[in-house]
């Protein structure tokens, strides 16, 4: 489910608790929920369809936000004006700020190590492999 609802053969992921978002997300107008498993939650944004998080019931202290979804200034950095240069790509900026080098250093773990394709997403990417599924109680 997961290849399939981020759209990426591996999903980059954020674990947090519920509690270290600034705002309640959940009161967002265009947030919404669905089941897609007997065991988890998922939230996709009604107005563009992108995936936001995902929840296993009886956790919850743990939530997994997309690192995608995460605004561009905050992952990335602000651009800086006037630093504008035309590529053979089109137009760079140089940025200054953002956290992707914190948010996305694999120190969490791989989930569905079990589902790895071999060749593809194999490799190991430091951390902890956790399997499909997790124990149910």
């Amino acid at each position: 489910m997961c290849r399939k609802f981020t759209g990426a053969l591996l999903s980059f992921d954020l674990l947090i608790h519920p509690s270290q978002l600034g705002d309640d997300i959940t009161k967002t107008a265009t947030y919404r929920e669905f089941r897609s498993s007997e065991a988890a939650t998922r939230s996709f944004c009604s107005n563009c369809g992108s995936g936001l998080t995902w929840r296993i019931d009886g956790m919850d202290d743990m939530m997994v936000i997309f690192l995608g979804t995460i605004d561009e200034e905050f992952l990335i950095g602000k651009k800086i004006k006037g630093s504008e240069q035309q590529t053979e790509l089109g137009v760079k900026f140089d940025r200054q700020g953002g956290f992707s080098k914190e948010l996305c250093e694999p120190n969490m773990g791989n989930l569905f190590w079990d589902n790895a394709i071999p060749g593809i997403t194999d490799h190991d990417l430091g951390g902890t492999k956790f399997l499909q599924s997790f124990p149910q109680e």
